[in-house]
C-alpha cells in the first residue's frame, strides 16, 4: 500500500495502487471472472484509489492495461474479462521439518515452472479430437521424474543421476539393482525412490489405500539400498488422479477433496506436499480427465528430520 509522501511541491495521494485495489475487488468476489466494467464500477464504489494528482483513473481500458501489466497476478479473457491468479505455490504447499528450508522451496518453484513451460510450449491436441489434450504429468513415472530432477538441478544441486546401477541388500546377499535418482548438493548425497500412481476420483468416497501402498513400496526400496545407512533417503510419490468424462465439470472440487484428505493423512512432522494445477485446464485423453498432480516427499531415515 502506498502512503502520503511529499517530494518538492508534489504530493502523492494516500491510497492503494490500482492493481492492488483491483486484486482486492476480485478477492471479495471470489477471485473468479469479472468484466472490466464490473471491476471499474467496484473500484469507483470503494473510492479508495486516485491518481497521484488526485484525478480518478479507473475507466475500463485502464483496468485492462493494468491487468495485462501484471500477468502473474491477473488472467485475461480478451479485453472483456479478468480474474485473479491465486498464489498456487503458497496455497498448495505444505512443508514441515527440513523441507521448510529455502532449497526445497526453490525446488517446488522450479517444479511448478517447468510444468507451466511445458504447457505453454507443447499444450496441443494429441489428436483431431478437441477433448484430447496432454499435460507433462500425464505420461508415466520416468517422465514426471524428469521434471523433478530438472527442478533439483536448477535449485542448485551439483550432480543429478537417474536410473543408475547400485547394490541392494546385505553384503553377503547383495545383488545388483537400480535407484531412481541421486542428487548431491552441499556435499551431501540424497537418494530418491519414486513411485507414480493414478487413483480414481470419479466417486465421492475414493480410497487412499493405493497411495499408502505406493509410498510403502518406495520406502521398502530405500531400505534395501546399500547406501541407506550413510545417506539421506527420500521417498517420492507422484499422484495423478483421474476421473471419467461425465464428471469433468466437477474436477476442481474433486482434486481439492483429495488434496484436503492428503494433508490430513500424509502430512507428518517432516514431509512435503505440493499440489500442481495447470493454468490452461486439466489433461484429457481417451475419455478421462487428469486435473493435476500432487507431489509427496517423505524422508526414510532420521538424518533429514
Amino acid at each position: 500500500m502506498r502512503g502520503s509522501i511529499r517530494i518538492g511541491n508534489k504530493r502523492m495521494t494516500k491510497g492503494p495502487i490500482l492493481h492492488e485495489e483491483m486484486a482486492e475487488v476480485l478477492r471479495e468476489h471470489g477471485g473468479g471472472w469479472m468484466t472490466m466494467d464490473d471491476v471499474y464500477q467496484e473500484v469507483i464504489k470503494r473510492g479508495r484509489y486516485k491518481k497521484k494528482r488526485g484525478k480518478p483513473e479507473t475507466f475500463p481500458d485502464q483496468i485492462f492495461l493494468r491487468a495485462r501489466k501484471y500477468p502473474k497476478l491477473f488472467e485475461l479473457e480478451g479485453r472483456e474479462k479478468v480474474k485473479l491468479i491465486k498464489g498456487r505455490c503458497k496455497d498448495n504447499l505444505v512443508a514441515k521439518g527440513n523441507f521448510r528450508k529455502t532449497f526445497w522451496r526453490k525446488v517446488i518453484k522450479n517444479f511448478e515452472s517447468h510444468f507451466d513451460h511445458y504447457e505453454k510450449i507443447l499444450y496441443k491436441p494429441k489428436s483431431k479430437k478437441p477433448d484430447d489434450l496432454s499435460q507433462g504429468y500425464y505420461y508415466n513415472e520416468r517422465a514426471t521424474l524428469g521434471f523433478f530432477a530438472l527442478a533439483l538441478f536448477n535449485a542448485g544441486a551439483d550432480i543429478i543421476l537417474q536410473e543408475f546401477t547400485t547394490e541392494r541388500g546385505k553384503r553377503r546377499r547383495a545383488s545388483s539393482g537400480r535407484c531412481d535418482l541421486l542428487a548431491i548438493f552441499n556435499k551431501k548425497a540424497y537418494y530418491f525412490e519414486v513411485k507414480q500412481c493414478w487413483p480414481s476420483i470419479t466417486k465421492d468416497n475414493f480410497s487412499l489405500k493405493e497411495l499408502d501402498d505406493c509410498r510403502d513400496e518406495a520406502r521398502k526400496q530405500l531400505r534395501t539400498l546399500k547406501e541407506a545407512r550413510r545417506s539421506h533417503n527420500i521417498a517420492v510419490l507422484f499422484i495423478v488422479p483421474y476421473q471419467t468424462k461425465d464428471s469433468y465439470n466437477d474436477y476442481k472440487n474433486r482434486i481439492n477433496q483429495l488434496w484436503k484428505r492428503m494433508k490430513i493423512s500424509f502430512s507428518k512432522d517432516s514431509s512435503l506436499l505440493f499440489l500442481y494445477l495447470p493454468k490452461r485446464g486439466p489433461g484429457r485423453w481417451d475419455g478421462y480427465c487428469y486435473p493435476g498432480v500432487i507431489l509427496l516427499l517423505e524422508p526414510y531415515n532420521e538424518k533429514l528430520k
